[in-house]
C-alpha cells in the first residue's frame, strides 16, 4: 500500500465538517523518524529521508515487525470515534475494551458514502477494504497459530486471503437482500439461497438424530422475532447465497488440502478426532445407520434402472 503523506491529517491538527453527517471510512497509520520514507521518479518510488511517500507491505507472519497502517474503520461520528480510538485503555470506560488501536498520529478519511435504508453498506466496503490490505489491529486481520504455522511452512505459496472464509457479496446482492427483507419475500430464498444438504438427505429425507441441519431459511430468528438487517446478512445470506455456498465448498476443500500437504501433525490430529467421532456416533446410532442406508441403496437401484430405461 503506497500513502501519500500530503493527503493524511495529523491528529494534532485534525479538521472535521460536523455538519456532514454521511459515513465514510477512515484510516489510522503510525508514521514516526524511522518510517522509510519514498519520492516518485520516473514511475518508480525512490527511497528519500525527504519523500513524501510511505509504505505499508502487509503482515509479516515471520518478523512480526511495526505496520504503518494500523486500523480501518466507518462511522458516521467522526470526532467521537477516533477519540475513541485514541485513548482506548488509558481513560474511563474504555479500560474495558478489547482490541483497541493503543498507536496512531495519522489520519485519512475516505470521501463520504451516500446514506442508504439500511447500513450494512458501509460494513460491507470497511470488510473489503479490511481483507485487502489487513492492518494491524483489525479483528478481521487476526490469524491464528494453525494458520500462521501453515503460511509460514508454505514458504509464502499460501496467501493469507486463501486462508480467510470467501466474501463474494456485491453491492447489488445486498440491495436485493434488503429489498426481500424489506417485504419477506419467500421467493428470494427459494432462487438466490441455497440450504445445506447431502445426497444421502435428498434420496432418504433421513437425518442424524443428533445432527442439526437447518432445512428452512426464513427471516425469523427461533423466537419468532424478524432479524434485523445486518443479522440478518450475517445468519442468512453469507452463509447461505448461492454463489457464496460454491465458494465456501471450493474454500473448504483447498483448506483440507494446504492442512495435508503443510502441516502434517494437524492433519494425522483430524483424522483420528474424525475416526473417533463417526465410531462414536455409529453405536449411538446404529440402528438408525442401518435403516438409512437400506432406503439410500434401495433409492439409488431404482434411480439407475430409470437411467438403463
Amino acid at each position: 500500500m503506497i500513502i501519500n503523506l500530503n493527503k493524511l491529517m495529523d491528529v494534532k491538527k485534525m479538521t472535521v465538517d460536523l455538519t456532514d453527517g454521511r459515513p465514510f471510512l477512515y484510516f489510522l497509520f503510525q508514521i514516526d523518524e524511522t518510517t522509510p520514507r519514498y519520492n516518485r521518479v520516473n514511475g518508480q518510488y525512490v527511497e528519500d529521508k525527504n519523500g513524501s511517500f510511505v509504505m505499508d507491505h502487509g503482515p509479516d507472519f515471520i518478523k512480526q515487525g511495526p505496520r504503518t497502517l494500523v486500523y480501518v474503520g466507518q462511522t458516521k461520528n467522526s470526532i467521537a470515534r477516533i477519540y475513541e480510538h485514541y485513548w482506548t485503555g488509558t481513560k474511563g470506560k474504555s479500560k474495558s475494551k478489547r482490541n483497541g488501536v493503543k498507536k496512531f498520529n495519522y489520519v485519512r478519511f475516505s470521501k463520504p458514502l451516500k446514506m442508504f435504508e439500511f447500513d450494512t453498506i458501509r460494513q460491507h466496503y470497511e470488510r473489503i477494504i479490511v481483507r485487502r490490505y489487513l492492518p494491524f489491529y483489525n479483528q478481521a486481520s487476526k490469524f491464528t497459530e494453525n494458520q500462521i504455522r501453515l503460511i509460514i511452512n508454505s514458504n509464502g505459496r499460501i496467501k493469507p486471503l486463501e486462508l480467510m472464509k470467501p466474501y463474494n457479496i456485491n453491492v447489488r446482492d445486498m440491495f436485493e437482500a434488503f429489498k426481500a427483507w424489506e417485504i419477506e419475500d419467500p421467493n428470494y430464498l427459494n432462487n438466490q439461497c441455497d440450504t445445506p444438504t447431502s445426497k444421502m438427505l435428498d434420496l432418504t429425507g433421513m437425518k442424524y438424530p443428533d445432527k442439526n441441519i437447518k432445512n428452512k431459511l426464513s427471516y425469523f430468528t427461533c423466537h419468532g422475532k424478524k432479524f434485523k438487517f445486518g443479522r440478518f446478512i450475517e445468519d442468512v445470506i453469507i452463509p447461505y447465497h448461492k454463489k457464496h455456498r460454491q465458494a465456501f465448498r471450493e474454500f473448504k476443500n483447498k483448506l483440507r488440502f494446504f492442512i495435508k500437504m503443510f502441516d502434517k501433525t494437524r492433519h494425522k490430529e483430524i483424522k483420528i478426532k474424525t475416526k473417533n467421532a463417526n465410531k462414536n456416533r455409529y453405536v449411538r446410532n446404529k440402528v438408525f445407520i442401518r435403516d438409512r442406508q437400506k432406503i439410500y441403496r434401495q433409492a439409488k437401484k431404482k434411480i439407475n434402472q430409470q437411467e438403463m430405461i
